[in-house]
């Protein structure tokens, strides 16, 4: 039997050998960290200025001053090659093979600055090479929230510490000039856990954001460093260390978040906040026996002349009213002060926002109008929403099986574009980009700039739409935007069979020209005149009850999806994006050469990418909430 002496005796041994494990792995602990940064993106995403010079500067202050090991300080940036080139599979594989690497007691920075991006479901950090035409391309090239959380939770460390600035220009290539603000989903998508199974002393985990909820990142040009940057590291440098020496993260954030308030509100008239989760039991301690410096940060540090000059630089070029009136808030008798008037003007002539706007009879008592910049293009609201996708009754004959089974789809809401693409829209994405000139035989199919742009290839129409950015719709989101609100109808219309009032298809004017190409062409309805032989100037029926023109016939439709002959057997109900691959994009809506069967609302056509046909062209959508 064992004596309360023996007992006590093991019990200290239990506690030595403890305190000994935490002894080694404090004095072995390490300090590693993972530094990215992205100013130029490969897909058509928005540049950014200074990221990758952020997170230079990050690493020479974590080395010189806080005293990182070299080795141990790892940087991805758009001007690297290789491993160290900021890709998707790059940063996930440098996040798992450094979360492999850190010990028990180590401590682990992850610092991100570029572009990130948020959708109804998910959170993204965007790599170099992701990809946001669609939402599937999205979901393949960037690094799920959900992901980095995953890696992260599983690391030993002491302390980890994330810092994201990505909340700085919007990421979409044609809006590069709106803010980002940080979503709520975006900012607690991180939930990194301390983890309880290690010894040592307790775990912390925390992330430090560029700026709060509702609220983008500034940057600040006669630095070429972000504010938030700016003052991360002015505060590493000492002026957030206290008396001790010692800087915990809490210490550098509040120093932070002083020095930028003051900064955005002095200088650009907003809030930037920058702002920190802390879990764990014990605070982060990023530094110690650092020396102690006090700057104060003041106006007169950057003459007044100066300041308003560097906030013009910036809006300057943007196409958001609100940035306008934002710098003449902060310099309303400013020397630049006029010019700014004026730009102000511009941009209100420019942009029209029309609410409750004479409809049809089908339409919803409120439509939601706003009119892109870019291309003048009149824009409507679909709203988010459920439909059944498909043939419900055997409506289409045998041959068009590809539109079964029916089955329930749900939708988040988005813009359209009322009319298809014109020839004289697309004639200026062609002076402004030099992209490809439409084929010669393109004016004898749309002869005025009123007429739906064909010839056009669906790589063509994915070019335009992120000229102007905006996207091609999705399968569903067609369909869906095509029925117009109407349920279990054939065509936008309803179910009256076309009669020549409703749209433009393969009536007896269109037989003349299918019979001179072919004398067994010999399809159209003859018992039907619409007024057109060929192509129709946009607009010239009726709108379908979203106030869209011509969701049946005149043209064909590209859409984002490649084409699957089985894919609705997977039935997929929400934001479906077609399947992974294929060979063909899928084409809606039916056309002047085509027969009725085509303009169903749930009929599929195809064809490969590369085709540039003379029924075929296209219209945008934008996923834009201006609620």
């Amino acid at each position: 039997m064992t004596s309360p002496f023996e007992k006590s005796q093991a019990m200290m041994k239990k506690i030595a050998l403890t305190l000994l494990l935490v002894v080694h792995s404090l004095l072995s602990a390490e300090k590693h960290a993972l530094l990215v940064g992205i100013n130029n993106y490969q897909n058509d995403i928005g540049t950014l200025k200074y990221c990758v010079s952020d997170v230079k500067a990050f690493r020479d202050i974590l080395i010189q001053v806080v005293g990182y090991k070299p080795r141990n300080v790892h940087l991805m940036t758009d001007q690297m090659s290789g491993q160290d080139l900021p890709n998707f599979i790059n940063i996930l594989l440098r996040l798992e093979n450094l979360a492999n690497r850190i010990q028990v007691g180590d401590t682990f920075i992850f610092y991100f600055s570029g572009h990130g991006i948020s959708t109804q479901d998910q959170s993204y950090l965007l790599a170099l090479d992701s990809n946001t035409t669609t939402y599937r391309t999205l979901k393949r090239s960037a690094i799920p929230i959900e992901e980095v959380n995953d890696i992260l939770s599983g690391v030993k460390a002491q302390q980890i510490l994330t810092i994201i600035d990505a909340c700085r220009n919007d990421p979409s290539a044609g809006r590069s000039n709106q803010d980002n603000l940080l979503s709520d989903n975006f900012a607690r998508g991180f939930q990194i856990e301390p983890r309880t199974d290690v010894p040592g002393q307790p775990a912390v985990r925390a992330n430090l954001y560029a700026c709060s909820i509702g609220e983008r990142a500034y940057e600040w040009s006669e630095k070429k460093q972000g504010v938030f940057s700016y003052f991360m590291l002015k505060g590493l440098q000492g002026e957030a260390v206290d008396e001790n020496g010692q800087l915990t993260v809490t210490e550098l954030a509040n120093y932070t978040q002083q020095k930028v308030g003051e900064w955005t509100l002095t200088y650009r008239g907003k809030k930037q906040t920058p702002w920190l989760v802390l879990r764990g039991k014990s605070n982060l301690v990023l530094a110690e026996n650092l020396s102690r410096t006090s700057t104060k940060i003041t106006r007169e540090s950057t003459t007044t002349v100066d300041a308003e000059a560097e906030m013009w630089e910036m809006a300057k070029h943007s196409a958001n009213i609100s940035d306008i009136e934002d710098f003449l808030q902060a310099f309303p008798t400013g020397k630049l002060s006029p010019v700014a008037q004026l730009k102000l003007k511009q941009l209100k002539r420019k942009t029209k926002i029309v609410e409750n706007m004479e409809v049809p009879k089908t339409k919803p008592n409120k439509t939601r109008v706003i009119f892109s910049n870019k291309d003048k293009a009149k824009m409507v609201w679909i709203p988010n929403g459920t439909y059944i996708m498909g043939d419900s009754k055997n409506e289409i004959d045998d041959s068009m099986r590809s539109a079964k089974p029916a089955h329930e789809v749900e939708l988040n809401g988005f813009y359209m574009n009322a009319h298809e693409v014109t020839v004289g829209q697309y004639k200026k994405f062609l002076a402004e980009t030099g992209h490809r000139a439409l084929p010669d035989w393109v004016s004898q199919i749309s002869p005025t700039d009123s007429h739906p742009v064909v010839g056009v290839s669906w790589h063509d129409a994915v070019s335009y739409c992120q000229w102007v950015g905006k996207r091609l719709p999705t399968e569903a989101e067609w369909e869906y935007a095509a029925r117009g609100g109407l349920s279990g109808k054939r065509y936008p219309w309803g179910n009256t069979a076309p009669d020549g009032s409703q749209c433009n298809y393969a009536d007896k004017n269109a037989d003349i020209v299918l019979t001179e190409i072919n004398d067994e062409w010999t399809w159209s309805n003859m018992q039907v005149n619409d007024g057109y032989a060929k192509c129709a100037p946009v607009g010239k029926y009726k709108p379908n009850g979203y106030g869209l023109y011509d969701m049946g016939g005149n043209v064909s439709e590209w859409c984002a999806d490649w084409y699957g002959k089985f894919y609705y057997k997977n039935r997929i109900s929400k934001n479906p994006l077609g399947p992974n691959s294929g060979t063909t994009r899928v084409l809606r809506g039916g056309s002047w050469p085509n027969s009725s069967r085509y303009i169903h609302v749930a009929n599929r056509n195809d064809s490969d990418p590369d085709d540039r046909n003379s029924n075929c062209g296209f219209r945008c959508v934008l996923d834009l909430d201006i609620d």
